[in-house]
C-alpha cells in the first residue's frame, strides 16, 4: 500500500483516533526495544467494504469531472476491482 508521507506527531494523533474509535488495537511489545504494532479489530474488518466503495466512489467522481485522482493507495484487491 502507497500512502503519502505523513508527520510522525500526525500519525500517532490518527493513530490514536482510530483505536479509540474501536477500529484498530495497539499491541506493545516489551522483547528488547519498545515495539508497537497495530491491528484491525472486528469493527475495523467490517469497516472493509464501505471504505473500498469509498474509494471506488472517489475515483468514479474524478473521472467524471476529469480530475486527477490524488489518493495514491493501491493493493491486489484494487486489481480486481478495477
Amino acid at each position: 500500500m502507497l500512502l503519502p508521507q505523513i508527520s510522525r506527531q500526525m500519525l500517532t494523533l490518527d493513530l490514536r483516533e482510530l483505536e479509540q474509535m474501536g477500529v484498530l488495537h495497539r499491541h506493545i511489545s516489551a522483547q528488547g526495544s519498545t515495539k508497537v504494532e497495530y491491528s484491525l479489530t472486528e469493527m475495523g474488518r467490517k469497516s472493509e467494504p464501505i471504505l473500498r466503495q469509498l474509494y471506488a466512489w472517489g475515483r468514479w467522481v474524478c473521472d467524471q469531472l476529469g480530475l486527477e485522482f490524488d489518493w495514491p493507495v493501491s493493493d491486489e484487491a484494487e486489481a480486481r476491482v478495477s
